[in-house]
C-alpha cells in the first residue's frame, strides 16, 4: 500500500475521484471528461484520485502476434497514448491511482499493464498501487485519511 502525504493551505478542498471511464469503448464521452478537466483545472485545491477502470482493455488470448484492437477502433498503446494527452493536464492534481477490475484482469491474464504503463508515462508511480493508497490529506488545519 502507498500513502500519500499532500497538504492544502486553505481551509477548502475539493477531492475528486475518477473512475470507471472504460477508456476503449466507443461510449467513452470525451466532451464530458473534458468538461470534468477544465473544471478541476479552474481551481486551485483540487486534487484527484483515480479510481481504477481508467481504460477498458480487450483480452483476446486467440491473438498472440497483434496488439487487440478495442472497441473504439485503437490499439491498446494508442489508447494510453490518448489517456496520456487527456490526463497530462491534470497529473500534478492527482494524488492516488488504483487498478479497477478490468485493469486487474487484463494484467493477470495477458500480463500488460496500461494502468502502469499510463502512470510511469506521467510520473505518477509514487502514487500508484495496484489495490490500495491511502491519501491522508491535509486542508487548513483538519487532516482527513482517504482509502
Amino acid at each position: 500500500m502507498q500513502i500519500v502525504e499532500r497538504t492544502i493551505k486553505d481551509n477548502k478542498a475539493h477531492l475528486i475521484p475518477i473512475g470507471d471511464t472504460h477508456l476503449g469503448l466507443k461510449e467513452f464521452r470525451d466532451d464530458k471528461f473534458l468538461s470534468y478537466r477544465e473544471w478541476i483545472l479552474k481551481r486551485e485545491n483540487v486534487v484527484v484520485y483515480l479510481l481504477g477502470d481508467i481504460f477498458e482493455t480487450p483480452i483476446n488470448r486467440a491473438i498472440t502476434c497483434d496488439e487487440p484492437i478495442a472497441p473504439n477502433g485503437m490499439t491498446v498503446s494508442e489508447t494510453v497514448a490518448y489517456a496520456y494527452e487527456l490526463f497530462a493536464p491534470i497529473r500534478d492534481r492527482i494524488v492516488a491511482v488504483v487498478m479497477g477490475n478490468h485493469e486487474l484482469r487484463s494484467a493477470r491474464l495477458s500480463g500488460g499493464d496500461a494502468l502502469g504503463t499510463l502512470v510511469m508515462k506521467l510520473g505518477l508511480e509514487d502514487v500508484y498501487d495496484a489495490e490500495q493508497v491511502l491519501v491522508q490529506l491535509k486542508v487548513g488545519k483538519i487532516k482527513y485519511s482517504i482509502v
